[in-house]
C-alpha cells in the first residue's frame, strides 16, 4: 500500500502542475463587446471595436500592469501565480522527501499555510467576469478552457495535502 501512495501523489501533483501552467497560459476569459441597439452602427463604423477580445490571466496581468494598475497586477499575480505556484513547489519537495525529513514537516507547514490563499485567485476572476457582465450594452463575457484548467488545478491542489497525510502516516509506520 506505502509504494502505491507515492506514485499517485507524484501523478496528482503533476496534473496540478501542468493544470495550473494551462490555466495560467491558457485563454481564461472571452469578452465580446455590445453596444445595444448601436451594434449596428458600430460594426460599420467601427468594426475594430465589436471584435471579441480574449484574455489569459497572464496576459491580463500584463494588460493590467501596462494600462496604469500596477497594484492590481501586482496583488492578482501574488495570488494567482505565486502563490499556487509556491504551493505547488511545496507539494514537489514534501512528496519526495521522507515524511521523518525536518524538510518535509516544514514543506507540509508551509504548504497548509499557502493552501488558504486557493480560492482567493478563482474569486477574482468569479469578480472580474461579474464586473464586466454589468456593463451596458449587452457585453457579453464568456469563460474559456484556461478558466477551467485553472479552477481545476485548485481543486487538485486541494486533495493533495490529504493525499501527503495518507502517504506520511503509512511511511511512518
Amino acid at each position: 500500500m506505502r509504494d502505491r501512495i507515492q506514485p499517485v501523489l507524484l501523478g496528482v501533483i503533476l496534473g496540478t502542475t501542468l493544470l495550473l501552467g494551462l490555466g495560467v497560459f491558457g485563454p481564461c476569459l472571452e469578452i465580446v463587446p455590445g453596444f445595444g441597439e448601436y451594434s449596428p452602427l458600430v460594426r460599420v463604423l467601427k468594426p475594430d471595436l465589436t471584435e471579441p477580445t480574449r484574455f489569459s490571466l497572464y496576459s491580463g496581468i500584463t494588460h493590467m500592469a501596462l494600462g496604469g494598475n500596477g497594484w492590481l497586477a501586482a496583488l492578482v499575480f501574488a495570488f494567482s501565480v505565486l502563490f499556487p505556484v509556491a504551493k505547488v513547489s511545496v507539494y514537489w519537495v514534501a512528496a519526495n522527501d521522507s515524511p521523518r525529513h525536518p524538510t518535509f514537516k516544514k514543506a507540509f507547514r508551509l504548504a497548509a499555510h499557502l493552501g488558504k490563499f486557493s480560492m482567493v485567485d478563482v474569486f477574482v476572476i468569479a469578480l472580474l467576469v461579474v464586473v464586466i457582465k454589468g456593463l451596458p450594452g449587452n457585453t457579453q463575457v464568456r469563460l474559456q478552457w484556461g478558466f477551467w484548467c485553472f479552477c481545476l488545478s485548485v481543486i487538485t491542489s486541494l486533495a493533495i495535502p490529504f493525499i501527503l497525510k495518507r502517504w506520511q502516516r503509512l511511511r511512518l509506520r
